[in-house]
């Protein structure tokens, strides 16, 4: 018996280290479960404009594009990159910068990119309203780390509320059947 129980640690380890959550954003601002609902109404017009203030040589616009829709759990959206902010209406917007700096407003956000990503700053702007913002340190300023880093920024910006959603109401206690696999 002991014998098949050293044989199975290895798969009793994998399965913890499946459980173990990535790292939460460093840094919170406004109301994530806000800036969900105003994504889902905007992603049933169409593809939501993306505005991506720095850059890496080996990940284009597109492909932080659909990273950012990749991270966002339980809605199917679409991003456009796009140069500037639209004129009117919502966007999102992604820094690629260093780490430690202020959130930034979403007018101003131009002025805190960076050369290199240590970190990603996500934040869903309503005009030059920041609805939320948060932002995800990357680890390394290689385009896999950021790549993580951005559907880690997607899903701590706009929370899945499958637990709120589906759950289970009982005497006044939620109850939900789920699991997560984190990177």
């Amino acid at each position: 018996m002991p014998l098949r129980l050293r044989a199975l640690a290895p798969l009793l380890l994998l399965l913890l280290a499946g459980c173990v959550a990535a790292p939460g954003p460093a840094a919170t601002v406004g109301e994530p479960s806000t800036a969900r609902a105003l994504l889902m109404a905007r992603a049933e017009a169409g593809p939501v404009p993306l505005v991506i203030h720095g850059t890496l040589r080996n990940l284009s616009a597109e492909e932080i594009a659909t990273a950012a829709a990749k991270g966002v759990r339980a809605i199917d959206v679409r991003f456009r990159p796009r140069p500037e902010p639209p004129p009117e209406g919502p966007y999102l917007l992604l820094a690629l910068r260093e780490a430690g700096r202020p959130l930034p407003a979403c007018r101003q956000g131009e002025t805190l990119a960076g050369e290199v990503a240590e970190a990603v700053v996500a934040a869903w702007c309503e005009e030059d309203r920041t609805v939320a913002a948060v932002e995800v340190p990357s680890g390394e300023p290689a385009a896999a780390a950021v790549e993580r880093a951005v559907w880690r920024a997607m899903a701590a910006l706009f929370p899945d509320d499958y637990a709120d959603t589906y759950g289970l109401d009982l005497f006044g206690q939620r109850i939900t059947i789920g699991g997560t696999f984190g990177f």
